[in-house]
């Protein structure tokens, strides 16, 4: 019975599809140095060069997003699709 168990879940495992796979955010000009999910479709990543991009396809696609003239982000937040906080080497920066 024991053996039977194991070989199902091996199965199950799998022939289930794999969930939220996502593609490293490209193109992010610099290194990437933060990522924030609102939730499991909202996400954006910040880095060097100025660099933030956006997905709401869950991470598939990403686009890049205007920026100030910083030269490095180190980290980021949103409350909201509209509000957000960038921190970087430079200083802050309110989305």
């Amino acid at each position: 019975m024991k053996k039977f168990i194991f070989i199902l879940l091996v199965f199950i495992t799998i022939l289930l599809p794999q969930q939220n796979s996502w593609i490293s955010p490209n193109p992010c000009p610099g290194k990437l140095n933060g990522i924030f999910f609102r939730d499991s479709l909202h996400g954006w990543a910040v880095g060097n060069n100025s660099s933030i991009v956006k997905t709401t396809d869950g991470g598939r696609s990403w686009l890049p997003q205007k920026s100030p003239n910083f030269s490095n982000f180190n980290d980021v937040y949103f409350s909201d699709s509209e509000h957000g906080i960038i921190v970087g080497g430079d200083g802050g920066y309110a989305y």
